[in-house]
């Protein structure tokens, strides 16, 4: 698959939201996104430190914040990432952002597009 958009940032320690669901996010310290539609997406992050790639689960939101929160989910990473530079290359746009009534509704729509992104062609 075709890479739509690249955002390059530094990893920011966030409110650890992620965290508290079980699945942490890497938040990206960025001036500005012009051009990306909010939303989650399908795609990779490459660390600059190691080259390592990994899929991961890419979030464009936060209403009402400019530029937008990024922040990633890497799959099979665990590890810190506070201070490190990521690539991260947004592939396939899986969804709008939602509101959600209740953390459980949040945990199941994240673990149904992490299934999603684990099977796509990155």
């Amino acid at each position: 698959m075709q890479t739509r958009y690249t955002i390059v940032g530094t990893v920011t320690r966030g409110e650890r939201y992620g965290t508290t669901l079980g699945y942490p996010t890497a938040n990206l310290s960025v001036t500005a996104l012009d051009d990306v539609e909010r939303g989650v997406y399908a795609g990779t992050a490459v660390r600059e430190k190691s080259g390592a790639t990994y899929r991961a689960g890419i979030v464009i939101g936060a209403q009402g914040t400019n530029p937008p929160k990024v922040e990633a989910h890497l799959l099979d990473f665990s590890g810190d990432l506070y201070g490190e530079t990521l690539t991260l290359h947004l592939v396939e746009r899986l969804r709008e952002i939602r509101s959600y009534a209740n953390a459980e509704d949040l945990k199941r729509d994240i673990a149904d597009d992490l299934k999603k992104i684990a099977t796509r062609n990155l």
